[in-house]
């Protein structure tokens, strides 16, 4: 249950709209998120690409999930 809750891993198209990256998910390991549009900020600094997004918790505060990659040296 932990594992579902910290992991999240999709496939599928993705194009840069301003300054997010849409990715057209075609495969995930959460079945809700095939055929989705997922939204992602995106922001480079130095050689770290980060991916940020925030999911609506209705009346509850939002969430935000990061994602950071290092380009390696």
């Amino acid at each position: 249950a932990r594992s579902y809750q910290e992991y999240l891993a999709y496939t599928g198209r993705w194009r840069l709209q301003g300054h997010s990256i849409v990715h057209d998910v075609e495969m995930s390991l959460n079945p809700t998120l095939i055929g989705t549009t997922q939204l992602r900020e995106a922001r480079i600094d130095g050689d770290v690409l980060a991916l940020r997004a925030t999911e609506s918790q209705g009346a509850g505060p939002a969430r935000v999930h990061q994602i950071l990659w290092r380009r390696p040296t």
